[in-house]
Formats: C-alpha cells, structure tokens, sequence
C-alpha cells in the first residue's frame, strides 16, 4: 500500500487480501482512492490470453458484460473499505443499476472510476463508470448496505464493545 497526501493506492496482493477475492475472480490490477473526494479509480487490462475470453463467446472475443460490472463493484466495495473499514463484516450490495453503452475486446485497458455520492445509516450509494480508450463502455449507479454501520439495537450493542 502506498500513501501519498490524501491517496493510497494498493496493487496485486494488496488488492486480493482486502477484498478477500482471489485470481482469477479479481477483476482490478490496480487501485488508487482519494480520501478528500471520496473517489477512486482503478484499472484492469484485459490480456489477449484470459480465460474469460476463451470462455465466453470466443467467437466474438468479447469480455462479459457481468465481469465488467464485477470490475466496478470491486473498485466501489475497495473504496468503501477505505472510507470506513469492514471490521471482519462483509456487506452486501443491495441495487445494481447499470447500462453496458460498448463492447470490450482483448487487449483494451478499463479504467473504472468511482465516486460515493451519499451515505446515511450504513446505507451508500456510489455511482461508476467504466472506461477504455474509445470512451465510455459502462456506468452505474449502486447501493451498498453495511450491517456494521446500521444503527439497530443488535449491531449498537456488538460494536460498542469493539
């Protein structure tokens, strides 16, 4: 991990070990988060070899638009953990609204970039767009909710005592 003013960026391992998703379901290479504006970005290349090309429509050579929207929540649950942590809670997402505007094909690069836009009672909404050189591929809207973080008398109790 590596801090620079009000960023922290984590590569590879890094990556694996705070998500607790490991290869080849982690669809990030890089990740940078900025704490002041609460957004992130991250990147992945998409290597002419990779398994879901030779798995999904390897006609086409298309990557799957459900790994694409894997790639936007990964970087968007990495933003979150760095915002406010996880404890050893895992959250869930609650509403996924996306709309796939290009293909992606082997050997592109996406840039997914994140931002939260509002956040009350362990409930969080963020909103995403996913990026290659021909311009956008994909954007989102998320909601994110967080047991850890809701207030209730049960989760009051637990992580008073923390």
């Amino acid at each position: 991990m590596l801090v620079e003013d009000n960023n922290i960026k984590f590569l590879g391992d890094e990556i694996h070990c705070k998500l607790d998703i490991y290869p080849p379901f982690v669809m990030i290479d890089s990740f940078e988060v900025n704490l002041i504006e609460k957004a992130a970005t991250s990147t992945l290349r998409l290597h002419q070899d990779a398994w879901y090309f030779k798995s999904h429509l390897p006609g086409e050579r298309v990557f799957p638009a459900s790994l694409l929207t894997e790639s936007m929540l990964q970087t968007m649950v990495l933003l979150l953990y760095s915002l406010f942590g996880h404890g050893q809670e895992r959250s869930f997402i609650t509403n996924i609204s996306i709309k796939i505007r290009k293909k992606v094909e082997p050997g592109m690069e996406v840039l997914n970039e994140c931002e939260l836009v509002s956040e009350k009672r362990g409930i969080y909404k963020l909103k995403a767009v996913a990026k290659t050189l021909e311009g956008n591929v994909a954007e989102g809207v998320f909601d994110y909710a967080s047991p850890r973080f809701m207030p209730t008398p049960v989760t009051q109790t637990k992580y008073d005592n923390d």
